[in-house]
């Protein structure tokens, strides 16, 4: 997997978790104010993942990405 893949994998694993966590929020499970707090965490772990995406070697890609590489999305 290119690091492209990997960068928009991260993206669509963020969208997937935000739009998670809205309709908990849209039904009741969750307050607005954690809805907030939970979103803006998710957002920062993501932001991690980039950045540790950015830096690491290509020798050190496959293992600092693999929770990103074997993540099914259809699953997720």
């Amino acid at each position: 997997m290119t690091r492209k893949e990997i960068y928009r994998k991260i993206l669509e694993m963020l969208e997937i978790e935000q739009n998670h966590l809205r309709n908990k929020f849209e039904f009741g499970e969750i307050s607005f104010d954690n809805y907030e707090e939970l979103s803006c965490k998710r957002s920062e772990e993501y932001r991690e993942y980039i950045v540790d995406l950015a830096l690491c070697t290509d020798k050190d890609l496959e293992e600092k990405m693999k929770f990103v590489i074997n993540t099914n999305l259809d699953t997720f």
